[in-house]
């Protein structure tokens, strides 16, 4: 009886051990996975962005746009919300490298929002840098 329940407390730290395993893959396959998407996001921002015309005055963000800013929000918080989580030393320098080309990224299109007069998008882009940065920092 005693072996039974030595085998069975075995096997329950084992279980445990690789659930634990399989939380840390988790945590950054939905990085990655989120990664993708703010990646697709940035392609459409940068794409609507190139279709303005280049502007000296302020000119009102158009719905498309906005819409892509919102959902790219969305994403850079999901993304330094995962970034916080608990990882590995290879995860998290994997994560800092997928945020700082993030980051990197978000300031070349802030600085074409500009060229085209679109002021708050240029705004809301740098803010999402600000962001990524951060998550950085707390890596």
């Amino acid at each position: 009886m005693i072996a039974v329940r030595r085998v069975a407390i075995l096997c329950g730290v084992l279980l445990l051990g690789t659930a634990a395993e399989a939380a840390l893959a988790s945590v950054m396959s939905d990085f990655q996975a989120r990664l993708a998407q703010t990646a697709w996001s940035l392609q459409t921002v940068e794409g609507i962005l190139r279709a303005q015309p280049l502007s000296q005055v302020a000119v009102p963000t158009p719905d498309a746009l906005a819409s892509q800013l919102t959902l790219l929000s969305e994403n850079v918080s999901a993304l330094a919300a995962a970034s916080s989580s608990r990882a590995t030393d290879e995860q998290r320098k994997t994560m800092a490298e997928g945020l700082k080309g993030m980051a990197t990224h978000l300031k070349d299109l802030s600085a074409l929002a500009m060229h085209r007069g679109l002021t708050v998008t240029a705004s809301t882009l740098l803010s999402l840098e600000s962001s990524c940065r951060a998550a950085i920092a707390s890596l």
